[in-house]
């Protein structure tokens, strides 16, 4: 088994609040740049460890193991039974994120795609896997 790793932050000086001027905020810029998190509801015993969007690289993704017992994912999300696996822009064009396990010594891993659609009217959206 692995080690588990302390993650460790950069520490920047603090810095003291002044008053700036800010003028006129182009609002509609501001909502599209409002992040949009992609939640998962897993349902497997299978932990999602990778993302990788369109025909991109793989990336890592904050390890999501099984977030919901139910059998059912509209109960999962009901009740809030969902983990963050990415942030994107909410104005962001759809795409597809695919998810998978680690992979194994031959490189293959179990996972799924979906097809993302950011909405600026959400503050993100929910996919499942069963």
């Amino acid at each position: 088994m692995a080690e588990a790793q302390t993650l460790k932050f950069q520490k920047f000086a603090p810095a003291k609040a002044e008053q700036v001027h800010v003028g006129k905020v182009d609002e509609s810029e501001a909502r599209s740049r409002q992040p949009y998190v992609v939640m998962l509801i897993n349902m497997t015993d299978r932990c999602m460890a990778l993302g990788k969007i369109n025909n991109g690289n793989w990336f890592a993704i904050p390890t999501v193991c099984r977030t919901c017992s139910s059998g059912d994912p509209n109960w999962c999300y009901d009740n809030q039974k969902y983990s963050p696996v990415m942030t994107c822009n909410c104005s962001d064009a759809p795409f597809n994120l695919s998810l998978s396990t680690q992979p194994d010594a031959q490189g293959n891993g179990w996972g799924a795609t979906w097809v993302i659609t950011p909405d600026c009217k959400y503050a993100g959206g929910v996919i499942a896997l069963q």
